[in-house]
C-alpha cells in the first residue's frame, strides 16, 4: 500500500517514501494555516482511492468539509463508507476514540481475516489537550494521558502496519532570553513521532517549504522541498 501527499509533486511524496510510511508515527507540525490539514487530506484521498478505509480524527472546531470536497474532485472516486470521520469536542472523547481503535481493527479482522484500514489521522493532537490544562496537577495528568494515547497509536502502527499521521501546532518558548518555536507537547511527540515534518511559510504566500527534520533511518537531515498550495492540495 502506498500513500501520496500530493497528486503532482513527486519530490514531496519522496520525502517519506511508501516503504517508510509505517517506520514511525509521522508528526506534522507548523504554524496555524500553513497547510497541515491539507497535507493530511491529500494522504487521506490517495488512500481512499486505493479502496482502503481511513480513520480521521478531527479535534478542530469544525472539519473543513468544503476544502476536502474541493480536493476530492481531483482524485479517483471512492466509497464514502470508507471515510470514518470522528469529531471529538473534549479530550475525554478524543481518548475514548483512540483507545477503541484497536477493538475496531480486531473486529474487522475477526470478520474479514484482515484489516481494510490504510491510514489513521489525528488532526490535531494538542487542541483538546491544551484546553484540558487548568493547573499544574492537571497538566501532569493530561500529559500522562496524552502519552498513553500516542503510545496506543504507535502500537497500532507497529502491530498492523497502518501509517499514522498526527498534526500539531507550533508554540513559542523562551530560553536564555531568546525566543524559539517548537511543537506543542514536544516531549511526548519527540519520543513517539520519530518522523517529523515541519511546514513553513516563505516569501511567496502560495508556496510552502516542507522540511523532513527527523526520521528513524534517514541520514543527512534536515531535507526540504517546496510545494504550492492549490485547489488539489500541494502541487
Amino acid at each position: 500500500m502506498w500513500m501520496k501527499f500530493s497528486l503532482t509533486n513527486q519530490k514531496l511524496n519522496s520525502l517519506v517514501p511508501s516503504t517508510e510510511e509505517s517506520a514511525s508515527v509521522i508528526h506534522i507540525w507548523g504554524d496555524v494555516g500553513v497547510g497541515k490539514s491539507t497535507l493530511c487530506y491529500g494522504a487521506t484521498l490517495s488512500t481512499l482511492a486505493q479502496e482502503k478505509r481511513v480513520i480521521f480524527i478531527s479535534t478542530k472546531s469544525h472539519f473543513k468539509t468544503a476544502r476536502f470536497k474541493q480536493m476530492s474532485k481531483n482524485y479517483t472516486q471512492f466509497n464514502e463508507y470508507n471515510f470514518l470521520l470522528y469529531t471529538p469536542t473534549t479530550f475525554a472523547q478524543q481518548a475514548e476514540i483512540i483507545m477503541n481503535l484497536e477493538f475496531l481493527i480486531l473486529e474487522e479482522i475477526r470478520h474479514l481475516k484482515k484489516t481494510s484500514i490504510g491510514l489513521i489521522v489525528l488532526d490535531s493532537v494538542s487542541i483538546l489537550w491544551h484546553l484540558e490544562m487548568k493547573s499544574d496537577a492537571l497538566y501532569q495528568n493530561t500529559l500522562r494521558a496524552l502519552n498513553t494515547l500516542i503510545a496506543t497509536m504507535d502500537h497500532i502502527r507497529r502491530m498492523y502496519q497502518i501509517p499514522i499521521l498526527i498534526t500539531n501546532r507550533s508554540v513559542i518558548r523562551t530560553q536564555n532570553n531568546r525566543n524559539f518555536t517548537q511543537p506543542a507537547s514536544n516531549a511526548v511527540m519527540e519520543y513517539w513521532g520519530k518522523t517529523k515534518l515541519k511546514i513553513e511559510r516563505v516569501e511567496n504566500p502560495a508556496i510552502r517549504e516542507i522540511i523532513l527534520e527527523s526520521h528513524p533511518t534517514r541520514q543527512n537531515l534536515p531535507e526540504s522541498i517546496f510545494a504550492e498550495l492549490t485547489d488539489s492540495g500541494f502541487s
